[in-house]
Order: C-alpha cells, then structure tokens, then sequence
C-alpha cells in the first residue's frame, strides 16, 4: 500500500537507497523489526542484482573506503568458497538427508547472494561529506550519517576506545584506523537487519586520507 509513496520520496532524493530507504519507510510505517529486516532483505535484492550497470561515484565529494583493500577480493572468495562447499557437501548429505542438503543448499545461495550484494553495496557508497553532513558506510552491514558540526573532535593517527564502531574494509591483515571522530552527542548507526546503536565515535580508514581531510574542514 506504502510502496508507491515510498519509492517516489527515494527517487526525489539523491542520496543511495542504503540511506534513503529506512528514513522513507519510517516516514509512513512505525518502525518495527520485522520491517527493518524486510528492508534489509530489499536492499539486499537491490544491490545483488540491480546495481551492475551503475557506475562508482567519484566526486570532489566522495572518498572510498575499499580500493586499497583486498575487500572486494575477500568477498568474491567467499563466494568461491560457498560454491565449492555447496558442490561437495550438498551431494554428501543429500545420501544422509535430503531435506537437510537443500536447507544447506538454500542457505548458500542466499549467502552467495548476500556477498555480491555486499561488494556492490561497498563499491556504490563511498564515504559522502555533502550539504554540511556525511554519509558512511561499510557494506549492508553498518551505516552512519551525521552532521558536521555534531562531530566534537577529530583525532588523526591516534587508536580509537574499545567498543568504537570501525569503518575499516577487510584486508589481508588487520587494518588500523587512520582518524577518530567523537561527537558531541551520540549518533544513530545502523546495523545488519537495520538493528540501530548509539555510538559517540567511530574509526575510519579512507583510500585518500588528504581529500577527506580537506572535506572536513569545512
């Protein structure tokens, strides 16, 4: 019923649907978890299949997160993965139990289709800082958009606290955070199934840590 109003509002706004999509919903439907999850299950769908043909933005307002990680490498390996075990443990237990190898089955499709989502998911949503606010994000998994002036401090080079939401792409080695934003309030981030946190800083670490610098500081 909601669907058309809804698919107007994101289409009227520039922002990514990974930004754009709850905030419309919500807009209309009270929020709810089963509705979070099926508006995760959307932006799934969305980005595993319909993104393909869309370009990278690469602006004097955008600064990626993964193209000096092996992020996207890791994610097609898991695919690769998934599909070896799916090949060798499916006919395995289809002997034992049918009904158990296309459960198993299922599952993997589902989370072939989780990880391609998530690698379009992290190439089409660089960080964003734009009409005095950023749009960050790391995947489908977590997500954060605040105003410039919430933030209270930036710390460069410095370890950011225990329990500090990071926004750093996978890499063959554990990466360390270039920057440390605390806010002055706690912001909302929002997290796999469009669960939410509070969260008073975050750690980031950035393709080009000299352009979003300058982002910054206006």
């Amino acid at each position: 019923y909601h669907f058309p109003k809804i698919l107007r509002t994101i289409k009227s706004q520039a922002e990514s649907p990974l930004f754009s999509l709850f905030p419309a919903t919500f807009a209309v439907v009270k929020p709810n978890p089963l509705v979070s999850i099926v508006l995760s299950e959307a932006l799934m769908v969305y980005y595993a299949f319909f993104t393909w043909k869309k370009q990278a933005p690469e602006n004097p307002h955008t600064v990626s997160l993964h193209k000096n990680t092996s992020a996207i490498a890791f994610n097609i390996m898991l695919i690769h993965a998934i599909v070896i075990e799916t090949i060798g443990i499916h006919w395995f237990l289809h002997e034992k139990s049918a009904v158990l190898s296309i459960i198993l089955l299922v599952l993997n499709i589902y989370s072939i289709f989780y990880f391609l989502a998530e690698i379009q998911a992290i190439r089409l949503n660089p960080l964003t800082v734009k009409d005095d606010s950023v749009h960050l994000s790391l995947g489908l998994s977590k997500r954060i958009t605040f105003r410039l002036d919430s933030i209270e401090s930036i710390r460069w080079g410095e370890k950011p606290e225990k329990g500090t939401l990071e926004f750093i792409a996978n890499d063959i080695e554990t990466g360390e955070p270039q920057l440390v934003i605390d806010f002055k309030t706690p912001q909302k981030a929002t997290l796999f199934y469009g669960r939410t946190k509070e969260v008073s800083q975050i750690a980031l670490k950035v393709d080009n840590p000299e352009k979003l610098k300058n982002l910054l500081k206006q």
